[in-house]
């Protein structure tokens, strides 16, 4: 008996042997262990962290796959982040935001020189379509809102048009610049009263989203560009509040 008991002792060493160098029973070499919690190899990385090895924190936006970047959801509020006067990001943002019943609030975020302004007119009707089904487009300039971003930040649910009083805000007359194109009187005249036409109904939009009438604003912006602060913004009626 005692025979038996030192040659399983002695088995038992061996193998005991063998798998402190690194091998197994078929003598392929094993991957080290690095974790003392879990005693796993280098993947227990994925969950821990070194060089205390606790558990990492799970990031709770992992759980969504956003279509475009500057969008985030928390607690029932959707939050984008406006820097180009993309509608069709704007497009992909509000029919994702569909897709999650329990949201009913958008913060859209402007801080945008701006761009197109047909692009700035399908946001704001995007917007309005949104609201007239159910959901509040809060908007927020934190730093700067030109041109067809003014236009957006100006167009959010009225009570919901917040400002940080150190913003910088701007509205101007349409520009147009075409190089090497030749002209004649008609095309000119043509061009003009295009321009006019999309100029007045771009500030005939503001005046209603404001405390100025379309005079007013009209010649606030006559050959020149209007810029606002923040505290502006609200006296005229821009914006509904200050952000804090």
């Amino acid at each position: 008996m005692k025979r038996l008991f030192f040659l399983a002792l002695a088995l038992a060493l061996m193998f005991g042997v063998a798998s402190a160098n690194g091998e197994d029973d078929s003598g392929v070499p094993k991957a080290q262990s690095i974790c003392p919690k879990t005693l796993m190899d280098n993947s227990c990385l994925s969950c821990h962290s070194a060089p205390t090895f606790i558990l990492k924190e799970i990031d709770p936006e992992s759980r969504y796959v956003y279509p475009v970047m500057g969008l985030r959801i928390k607690d029932a509020v959707a939050y984008y982040i406006l820097q180009e006067i993309d509608a069709g990001h704007v497009q992909k943002v509000f029919d994702y935001v569909m897709w999650h019943p329990s949201v009913k609030t958008i913060i859209v975020e402007v801080h945008s020189p701006g761009g197109s302004l047909f692009d700035g007119y399908k946001i704001v009707g995007l917007m309005q379509h949104m609201m007239s089904v159910g959901y509040t487009i809060e908007t927020r300039v934190y730093g700067f809102a030109a041109s067809a971003g003014f236009l957006v930040a100006a167009s959010g649910s009225l009570g919901h048009r917040f400002v940080s009083k150190t913003a910088e805000l701007m509205w101007h007359e349409l520009m147009s610049f075409s190089m090497f194109q030749v002209s004649t009187p008609s095309s000119t005249e043509e061009q003009s009263r295009v321009l006019r036409h999309l100029q007045t109904t771009a500030n005939h939009w503001l005046a209603n989203r404001s405390k100025l009438s379309l005079e007013e604003l009209d010649e606030l912006i006559k050959k020149k560009e209007f810029w606002m602060s923040g505290a502006d913004a609200v006296k005229y009626g821009f914006a509904d509040g200050f952000l804090k």
